[in-house]
């Protein structure tokens, strides 16, 4: 996988009040990790939303209908979703 070289102009504050400026390069790598999806398949073969009582297809629904992430998780206060 290849790095990627970012340069930055770093300044440090020297208890002389003086301040020195150096060019620093930082080699960064992104790594990509895919999670596995929290959805689980009950006895009846209705998938839920982790290890809650939320089916994914209410998820979905609520979803398209324009709930946000956030809200659909306060539409379930007690429960977890992930």
């Amino acid at each position: 996988m290849a790095g990627t070289i970012k340069k930055f102009l770093v300044k440090f504050d020297r208890p002389s009040n003086t301040i020195k400026t150096a060019n620093v390069e930082v080699a960064m790598t992104l790594v990509v990790v895919a999670e596995p999806a929290p959805l689980e398949t009950n006895a009846d073969g209705v998938v839920l939303v982790g290890k809650t009582p939320v089916t994914l297809d209410t998820v979905i629904a609520v979803f398209k209908q324009g709930t946000t992430a956030e809200e659909i998780v306060d539409r379930y206060p007690s429960r977890s979703i992930g």
